[in-house]
Formats: C-alpha cells, structure tokens, sequence
C-alpha cells in the first residue's frame, strides 16, 4: 500500500511537455537570433563587443533562469518576469535587425518596419519589470499584503507612459532612420507631458520596491532573509556599478558600465539561487569576502599612491628616478598585505559572518583548552560542552573506542 505525502500533494505541478519546451524555445530563439547578427552584421558600434556579448549573456541568464523557475514554480510570478524581460530585450535588438536588413538585403528582410517599431519600444518596459516589479513579488510569488495591489497597478500604468511617446510620436524610430509607422501629428506635446508624468511615477516605484524589500526582511522569517540577501547583493552591485559609470572620467566609466552588465547578468542567477534555495546560506560568506578583498584592495591602493607621493619628494635629492620609490612603495604594500587582509576579514566577519565567525573562534579556543588538558574527563566534557554551544543538538553523547 502506498501513502500519498499531503505536503507534497500541495504542492503546484510542474511545467512539462510543450509548455516547458516553449519556455526553452523561445530562449533559444533568442540566442539564436543575437549570435546570427553578431556574427553577421557586427557588434553595435555604441557598445562594442564586450558590451554586446554581455547582453547577449544578460539576456540568456534572464530567459534560462525565468524558464528554470517558471517551470519549477510555475505559481510564482517572478519566473515569468524574467522570462518575459528576456523576451522584451532580444525584442529591443531590432535595430541591429534594422542594419542587417538594409546593409546586406537592400531594407528587403520581411518585417524589418515591425521589427524596428517593437525594438523602439521594448527596452524600457523589461527594465521596469525588473526595477520595479519583481522586488514586490520576490521571493514567493505573493505580494506582501493585499495593499500592495495597487503598487501593481502604478507600475502597469508606468509601463504604458513609458511606451507611449516612443509609440506615436512621429520622426525617425529610436536608432534607425525608419519613420515611425504610427506616428500621430501633433503627439509631441502630449509626449512630453507623458515624460514628465513617467518622472513622477519612477520616482514613486522604485522607493516603494525598495521599502517592500525592507519590510518584508523585517518580517519575513530566517529562510526569507537568506533569499532577500542574494537579492540585494546582486542588486547592489548593478546599482553602484551603473552609478559609478554615470560620474567617472573616461575610461573608467566605461569599465564601469561593463561592470553594470556584469551585474545584470549576476542579478537573475542570484535571483534563480533565492528562489530555488541552492546554497542558499553561503551568501554570508560570499558579501563578507567581497566587502573585505573591496576594502583591502581600496586601502592598499591608497597606501601604495601616498606612499609613491611621498617617496618622491623625499627622494628627489637623491635620485631623479622614480623606481626606487615605486619598489619601495610595492615591497611596503605587499609586506602589509596578509595582516591587513586578516584584520579587515575579522571585522567583516563579525558583522556579515557572525555564524561563522563565532563558529571559527568557539573552535579556536577549544584548541587552546586542549592543548593544556590531559585529563580524560575534561577533555569528554570539554568536547560535549562545544558541541553543544555550536549545534544545539536535541540529545548528545560521547562514545570513545
């Protein structure tokens, strides 16, 4: 006799047959449409090749992973988020479709208007659904209260604004010199009330995800924060990466920007992982160990160009070279290197690692008792003691052969 596990039983069946291998297909359509015109028309030339297999890797980490949770989870939202917004970006490549059509087929590819059209108008709505929507539904699919229904709401509004000026206004489509097929004489007054009112609403959803986000690690339980960090990373990282790109001097702005798409690409894996619950716990470890190498990369760059500085002017007599105080300033940093590295990883560690930092220091001292100890007996009640602050079991006992 076999017996059903109702908490199995409950749960949602997964994608399988045509629905699933739809997801994959239009994935695969879309790599496959990106690499045909990288191959034959060439990277765009505002982004570069870097910029443009980064997109391309962007958009196969946001379809691979969507269809992934989509067909695991096919009740959460944020699966099909992300597939669609993978779905919108390849869309928002239609004018490399625009330069393919009329650098090598004479503007004679079927579609190549429609395609010029959808590609002026996709961008911005996948960003938004990124930004603004899937922070309310992450991690489970479901909005933090009912209340938050009409966030939902402003946020489908924002995506109209967004498509409307680009939609019907009239000249050429963004990127393209094709006329805009449906553009509307006189559109550009209302496009630019338009633009003013998608300001406004921007600046209301992306600090109300924000708080959502807040709220719901405040409330949410020791699984949820877990999922709620990856999230945060990742997004923390594209933030600051883009925002660093915006104020820094050529060329780091580009190397910023690069580190952006970086970013875009990290976001949905570590969305995928949250959802999905893979080594969900070493998220700890991981923003402890990127906050110490940051900081000790920042602070052994800033000693290394004082001390060079320094050196310089105070070497000046003495030679007119500035070698000596280049290898002196490399032999000081990479002297103070490890005990500043393990200076700074300590202190992260107690607040980003606490678990492992407390865990690393019980067992550091259990090494210490031991070390003096001799009796049998302490050392049995010394290891159950450990054991016990450590891992909290329900019952323990030492057996020794």
């Amino acid at each position: 006799m076999t017996i059903a596990n109702p908490s199995r039983s409950r749960q949602p069946p997964r994608l399988h047959g045509w629905r699933a291998a739809l997801l994959w297909a239009v994935v695969a359509l879309e790599v496959a449409y990106i690499l045909f015109v990288l191959i034959v028309v060439g990277p765009a030339p505002d982004a570069g090749l870097a910029g443009t297999l980064l997109f391309l890797v962007m958009i196969v980490s946001l379809g691979g992973v969507g269809a992934v949770v989509a067909i695991r989870k096919p009740r959460n939202p944020v699966g099909w988020l992300l597939w669609v917004s993978a779905t919108l970006l390849a869309l928002s490549m239609g004018a490399d479709y625009v330069r393919l059509s009329n650098d090598i087929f004479g503007g004679e590819l079927p579609g190549t208007v429609v395609v010029a059209w959808l590609g002026a108008q996709t961008f911005m709505p996948a960003l938004a659904l990124i930004v603004a929507v899937v922070p309310l539904y992450f991690p489970d699919g479901m909005l933090l209260t009912p209340r938050w229904r009409w966030v939902v709401r402003l946020a489908a509004l924002g995506i109209v604004i967004l498509v409307l000026p680009t939609a019907f206004t009239p000249g050429p489509l963004v990127n393209t010199d094709i006329p805009n097929p449906l553009g509307v004489p006189g559109f550009g007054s209302i496009a630019d009330i338009l633009g003013v009112a998608n300001t406004v609403v921007i600046g209301i959803l992306f600090p109300l995800s924000i708080i959502a986000c807040v709220l719901r690690y405040r409330r949410g339980s020791a699984t949820t924060r877990q999922q709620l960090k990856w999230f945060a990373a990742a997004a923390a990282w594209t933030v600051l990466t883009f925002a660093a790109s915006a104020f820094a001097p050529s060329p780091l702005n580009e190397v910023g920007w690069l580190l952006g798409l970086v970013g875009m690409v990290l976001l949905p894996i570590a969305i995928g992982v949250a959802i999905l619950r893979y080594r969900l716990y070493d998220i700890d470890r991981i923003i402890s160990r990127t906050v110490s190498w940051a900081m000790v990369t920042g602070l052994l760059a800033a000693a290394f160009a004082l001390l060079v500085v320094g050196l310089q002017d105070l070497l000046a007599p003495v030679t007119s070279e500035n070698t000596l105080a280049v290898a002196v300033s490399t032999l000081a940093v990479a002297t103070a290197f490890q005990p500043l590295r393990r200076r700074v990883q300590r202190a992260v560690d107690r607040r980003f690692d606490r678990a492992r930092y407390d865990g690393d220091r019980l067992a550091h001292a259990f090494a210490e008792r031991l070390r003096d100890e001799v009796g049998m007996d302490n050392i049995t009640s010394d290891i159950l003691s450990t054991v016990e602050s450590a891992q909290r079991p329900v019952s323990l006992a030492l057996w020794i052969r």
